[in-house]
């Protein structure tokens, strides 16, 4: 027996960022569900690192095709069958578009997060899924760690391969100090 899907926030978010994804990517024949996964996650994860807390704040787990949003499928046939979203399959790939009664305002985004949304799916535009899928498997630790299935903690976003340069260094021994982690 599948666990019912959780309501409240984060749930009503999800789906207005997919939604939104969707009535945006009208012209975007890229979009699969791969890439929709990657854009939620990217813009998620993004908003926690640069704007102190996610979007949707919806769990996101390891999948073999990078971060995927925690019952993704599941989300998508509830937008289905409530009318709000059309599946397409084309081949493997799932694709999506919106019923004509139906357009890709999200209600329930701020305009700063629908601002950090909008940033997030210009810079996945014209990139593939499988490009998005990688790129995601290389940047995001979090993913890494994870097991398959296994939930990817939002704190990891802030987490960096990049080599710290000489101000980030002073900074970090500036603090060590502070604190008194220093001898």
């Amino acid at each position: 027996m599948v666990p019912a899907m959780p309501d409240g926030p984060a749930r009503q978010k999800i789906e207005q960022m997919l939604l939104y994804v969707v009535g945006q990517a009208h012209e975007d024949h890229s979009l699969t569900r791969t890439k929709l996964a990657k854009v939620l996650w990217y813009a998620d994860f993004g908003a926690y690192r640069d704007l102190g807390s996610p979007i949707s704040g919806w769990r996101y787990v390891k999948q073999e095709h990078g971060p995927m949003p925690d019952r993704m499928k599941l989300l998508e046939l509830d937008l289905e069958a409530q009318g709000y979203l059309l599946r397409h399959q084309d081949g493997k790939a799932t694709r999506y578009s919106l019923p004509e009664s139906r357009s890709g305002i999200a209600e329930g985004l701020s305009q700063e997060e629908l601002a950090y949304l909008d940033q997030v799916i210009y810079m996945c535009r014209n990139a593939w899924a499988t490009y998005l899928s990688n790129k995601s498997h290389e940047e995001s630790i979090g993913w890494q760690a994870a097991a398959i299935g296994e939930e990817i903690p939002y704190p990891t976003a802030l987490l960096s391969r990049e080599p710290l340069n000489d101000r980030e260094i002073a900074r970090g021994q500036e603090l060590a100090r502070e604190f008194g982690l220093t001898a």
